[in-house]
């Protein structure tokens, strides 16, 4: 079966960033409710007990993902018999997972105080273990209620449909949320009404997916060439995993353990807001995803290198253009919002800003990565780069705390950066070039330092033309309307001059004219 990569891959993006654009604004009302009814503290406790949550869906061991790059092939061949094979296995996996979870949430129980550095001074009215156990309940509820459904859309390139479902939900039950933190300010409230969400938004996924996709049932089972595939892939996808909790997960509950949760709650502040911008673009190359490997499965290795460097292009100066934004927008927007005391160093704020264009830039390489299912031979490289940071986290917020608790976060930030620097980074394109393109990486990277390069020359011009509208004496409100003017159009204006001449522009060019006129 050749898939429909183009019109998926629109339908995919379209509806997805009107999910992601509900799942922003609606959490983002949400966020500014509790901060401003309930206080910091609650925010804090979000972020520490998701981290925690995250850590313990290690269990998962990367399943859904191993599935779906399995499918890929099966479903351009239309072999349903494996294709069902591969969802039984899933939904039997997914059963484990969810009860793994659940024993060893509760066994985190006792110690959750000793993750809180500033535990005493929590409101009296925080019942920690009752909110802990409300966001372990909603975590388990996927892997028991249909979850493993999500597969059989994404491996059809069809996450259009859940961003459609996912959109509806979260419109619908957002309003009692609201209502349940602004009026009656009852935090408790609100956290049952997330878990009825997701119990029905998993409900109406497996109703749907029985629906549109007749053909795809939960039986058989995979045989032996299958199952050795299979675990050579989750094997790869478990020290992912791993890696990625060292890298992410670990990073709040450090912060939490040695800065308090108050401290997390003004360091998840900015990260919601790369978080919003990170969810936005990975909508576009995940939409892409089930595309590329079926174009993998079809073309050649010379028509796939050249559709990714021209993808890296293009997503290379959408990310370039959204670090520039952070880097002048941040301050003036979290004044707005939380006010100025919950704004943090400057220092620190370059160095989010960095890490997210670092880790960014090389998403579509990363993207063709997972497509291709080469997690095998990529198998150590979120381990190691997880691990260098979680020992550079402990190592450098106590160096970096005697200087105060807000500057403590850039031994936070700067150990995630160094790790994806000089590790993550580097290693996931040596492995993609390896074992598919068979040929040096030079040019790729090449390009890599030359988008950065002008990203940074165009902060620099952009910055300056910004900074000069700090003398007009405006008004806070009018300052940061005017500027977000400024960041919308100078920036692009300096990349199309950097570029307008250059190989991947053209081709940039030449691809989008012609998906227009279709």
């Amino acid at each position: 079966m050749i898939l429909e990569r183009t019109k998926n891959a629109k339908k995919n993006i379209f509806w997805g960033l009107i999910n992601k654009t509900v799942k922003i604004v609606v959490p983002f009302i949400i966020r500014t409710i509790i901060i401003y009814k309930l206080g910091e503290e609650y925010i804090g406790l979000n972020s520490l007990f998701t981290s925690i949550l995250s850590t313990l869906s290690l269990a998962e061991l990367g399943f859904d993902t191993a599935i779906v790059a399995i499918m890929y092939r099966y479903v351009a061949d239309e072999d349903n018999d494996i294709i069902n094979a591969l969802v039984n296995f899933i939904r039997k996996a997914y059963l484990w997972v969810g009860s793994i979870i659940l024993i060893a949430g509760c066994c985190c129980i006792p110690f959750l105080k000793l993750m809180i550095n500033d535990y005493e001074s929590l409101p009296n009215d925080i019942n920690l273990y009752v909110i802990y156990l409300l966001f372990l309940i909603n975590t388990v509820i996927t892997y028991f209620f249909g979850g493993y459904r999500n597969s059989i859309f994404e491996a059809y390139q069809r996450q259009d449909i859940l961003s459609n479902l996912n959109t509806g939900v979260t419109l619908l039950f957002s309003l009692f949320q609201i209502y349940a933190l602004a009026v009656s300010h009852n935090y408790y409230v609100y956290l049952v009404l997330i878990i009825l969400s997701n119990i029905v938004l998993n409900l109406l996924v497996y109703y749907v997916s029985i629906r549109r996709f007749r053909n795809v049932k939960p039986v058989g089972s995979i045989d032996n060439e299958q199952k050795k595939e299979l675990k050579k892939i989750l094997y790869g996808t478990f020290m992912g995993k791993i890696g990625g909790v060292f890298s992410n997960s670990v990073d709040n509950m450090v912060v939490s353990a040695f800065l308090g949760v108050t401290i997390l709650a003004y360091y998840t502040n900015y990260y919601y807001v790369v978080t919003a911008l990170q969810s936005i673009l990975v909508t576009i190359y995940i939409s892409l995803q089930a595309g590329i490997g079926n174009s993998i499965a079809l073309e050649t290795k010379e028509k796939n290198y050249k559709d990714m460097i021209k993808f890296t292009f293009m997503f290379n100066w959408i990310v370039g253009w959204c670090s520039i934004c952070m880097m002048i927008l941040f301050q003036p927007f979290i004044k707005l919002w939380v006010g100025k005391n919950a704004i943090l160093p400057y220092a620190v704020q370059l160095l989010i800003v960095l890490d997210f264009y670092i880790v960014m830039c090389g998403s579509i390489q990363g993207t063709y990565k997972n497509a291709l299912a080469i997690w095998w031979e990529d198998r150590y490289r979120c381990l190691v780069s997880g691990f260098v940071n979680l020992v550079l986290n402990v190592i450098l917020v106590l160096i970096f705390r005697q200087y105060g608790y807000m500057y403590a976060l850039i031994g936070i930030v700067l150990s995630t950066i160094i790790a994806d620097l000089l590790v993550s980074t580097p290693w996931s394109i040596k492995v993609t070039f390896d074992t598919y393109f068979k040929k040096s990486a030079k040019e790729y990277i090449r390009y890599l330092f030359l988008y950065f390069f002008a990203t940074c020359i165009n902060y620099f011009i952009t910055g300056l033309i910004a900074n000069g509208t700090k003398n007009l004496g405006l008004v806070d409100e009018v300052y940061f309307v005017i500027t977000c003017l400024i960041c919308l159009v100078v920036p692009n204006i300096i990349y199309y001059i950097f570029y307008f001449r250059t190989k991947p522009f053209l081709e940039a060019k030449q691809f989008i004219t012609t998906r227009i006129r279709k």
